[in-house]
C-alpha cells in the first residue's frame, strides 16, 4: 500500500552543503522517530524536564477514559500529563514535510494536529528539539558522514 504523505524533496542548483536532499530527509526522519516522538510518548518536554501536570479534575478524567470527537462511542484514557498519544492521530502526522540540500522540515501534516500542537505548546512546550534531541541529530549527521566519505573525513574533538 502506498503512503498517504509523501515526503517533498526540493533540489536547489548550488549547494555547499555535503547532503543530498534525500539523506536530509533520512536526517530528519532518524531524528524524529529515534528521538523526538519518543520523548514526546514518554511525557518529557522540549527542555528534557517532565511535562506540566494537568488540572486535577482533567487528571482524573483522563485516567478514567473519556469519550474523543469523531471517535465513536469509545472511551480514550491516557496518562493524567499532558501527553498527546490519547488516539494517537497528533503523532502520527508528526512528518518530514520537505527536504532539500541545506534544509528539513519536520512538521504535522494534519490541520486538527497543528492546531492541537499550537494550543498544548503554549502551555507547556513538548514539541520541538530539545538537547538530547539535539545529541541524537549530531549522532545521525555523523553516522551519515561517515556513511558517504569514510571515517578519515570527521574529526571530532572536544574543546574546553
Amino acid at each position: 500500500m502506498a503512503a498517504a504523505f509523501q515526503t517533498r524533496i526540493r533540489h536547489i542548483k548550488i549547494s555547499l552543503s555535503p547532503f543530498s536532499a534525500e539523506q536530509m530527509s533520512n536526517i530528519a526522519s532518524v531524528t524524529l522517530n529515534s528521538s523526538i516522538l519518543p520523548r514526546i510518548r514518554q511525557g518529557i518536554n522540549a527542555a528534557d524536564s517532565r511535562a506540566k501536570p494537568l488540572t486535577v479534575k482533567y487528571a482524573a478524567t483522563k485516567s478514567a477514559g473519556r469519550r474523543v470527537a469523531n471517535s465513536g462511542p469509545r472511551k480514550f484514557s491516557g496518562q493524567p500529563i499532558r501527553d498527546w498519544t490519547l488516539r494517537g492521530w497528533t503523532l502520527a502526522s508528526a512528518k518530514v514535510k520537505v527536504a532539500s540540500e541545506d534544509r528539513a522540515t519536520i512538521g504535522f501534516i494534519t490541520p486538527q494536529a497543528n492546531q492541537i500542537v499550537t494550543a498544548n505548546n503554549r502551555i507547556d512546550k513538548l514539541w520541538g528539539v530539545s538537547p538530547n534531541d539535539y545529541k541524537v541529530l549530531h549522532e545521525t549527521i555523523r553516522n551519515s558522514l561517515r556513511a558517504a566519505y569514510g571515517k578519515g573525513f570527521i574529526l571530532v574533538r572536544r574543546t574546553a
